[in-house]
């Protein structure tokens, strides 16, 4: 068969055409538009100041009060991710599409599937991860303010439960417009291909490339609508959860009002949770806590272990050996005049985060200095990559 444009045409159509109708299935109804605020970007990044105040009504006496808004450096800049599926051009030759068909609608499921984990990984790095607050997502030492306008001496709250170190399961309050994550989308997943036989792709590797491609980037919300425990899920480390979010205050001292909705749970405590919510009777009496909020059961919270950098790069010298993702120590020389280095890594995963000096420009001195790439899978596995960089005597 030769392969004429109306043959590519027919492929081009069949793909795209495959990948819509399929998110148009998905997008009915999937687990991230409950947990995630979708908020669409029309820079190379937001900034959400206004998450850290927003006025409350008063009685209209005199002037306006004006409440600026709360200075807050929390910003998303956005990301650039794709997935591509490579169509050999034998397979159009011998009229073997059909095999293709199936493919386009998995990439669809692939798109759902990574916004799912990639808030599944927000829960799980929420211990780390910092709100707008400039405090981790979940922390013990958020700072609420004795006046509305947010001055004075702040009180600590804690959206943690207990001290427990077990499976973490989450209570969160998905009610309101505002959820307390963000889905930021600077671009929405599109379909995109390259069959021009004089593309390099095409002509080195005798395929046609179609690939998904997205824009944009995840974030934290509001931490008072969400709770996490460690504690065993019972009954009574459930009620001291829901206690704590009922009682979130804001700054000035009003109660919030925030009422939880959602109980978020990985499959390791999928049983423990049904127990919990949907028994009518315990022990001969009525359950109080019988469907008091819904279950979600997200398994991607079990986690990734890839822990490895996917990729390496220095802003002067030459890794040695070249990267390799198993490899975790490598070396490269400078000359004297170069002062300082910064790597930068990217991680296998995309779930995963980075941490140590990554993105950061380090101060060299004579000799050998340690640079190192911390990599933390979704799941807690970590994995430190080491540079020795050496620069030169004067």
């Amino acid at each position: 068969m030769i392969i004429k444009n109306e043959t590519l045409e027919a492929l081009r159509t069949m793909v795209r055409g495959e990948f819509a109708a399929r998110m148009a299935e998905l997008s009915v109804d999937p687990q991230y538009q409950s947990l995630a605020t979708v908020i669409t970007s029309n820079t190379a990044g937001n900034t959400y100041g206004w998450l850290g105040k927003f006025p409350h009504l008063r009685e209209w006496i005199g002037n306006r009060v004006i409440n600026s808004i709360k200075e807050s450096a929390y910003a998303i800049a956005n990301k650039l991710y794709e997935a591509t599926l490579g169509v050999a051009r034998t397979d159009i030759e011998d009229d073997n599409l059909g095999i293709y068909r199936p493919l386009a609608r998995a990439q669809a499921d692939e798109v759902i599937a990574f916004f799912n984990r990639q808030i599944a990984a927000l829960l799980s790095r929420g211990f780390t991860s910092l709100g707008y607050d400039g405090q981790p997502f979940f922390d013990a030492e958020h700072p609420v303010y004795p006046r509305a306008d947010g001055t004075g001496a702040p009180m600590e709250a804690s959206n943690i439960q207990g001290g427990g170190s077990g499976r973490p399961w989450y209570l969160l309050a998905l009610g309101g417009v505002l959820k307390p994550f963000i889905l930021q989308q600077r671009l929405a997943p599109e379909m995109d291909e390259i069959t021009d036989p004089k593309n390099d792709s095409v002509f080195m590797k005798d395929q046609y490339l179609y690939g998904i491609r997205w824009r944009g980037n995840f974030g934290y919300g509001f931490w008072q609508q969400a709770v996490v425990s460690k504690e065993d899920l019972t009954a009574a480390s459930f009620q001291a959860a829901k206690l704590r979010m009922l009682t979130f205050r804001r700054d000035g001292g009003d109660p919030l009002g925030i009422m939880p909705t959602h109980l978020v749970v990985d499959p390791a405590n999928e049983a423990a949770a049904r127990d919990l919510l949907e028994r009518q009777e315990v022990s001969g009496s009525s359950n109080p806590n019988y469907h008091a909020v819904a279950l979600i059961v997200l398994p991607w919270l079990l986690g990734s272990g890839n822990a490895n950098l996917g990729a390496l790069a220095l802003s002067a010298g030459t890794l040695s050996p070249s990267f390799d993702p198993g490899v975790t120590e490598y070396t490269a020389s400078v000359a004297n005049g170069v002062t300082g280095i910064t790597a930068t890594g990217t991680a296998e995963d995309g779930s995963a985060s980075l941490g140590g000096n990554n993105g950061q420009e380090v101060t060299l001195s004579a000799g050998a200095n340690t640079v190192t790439i911390t990599v933390t899978a979704s799941d807690g596995t970590s994995k430190t990559y080491t540079v020795t960089v050496t620069r030169a005597a004067a």
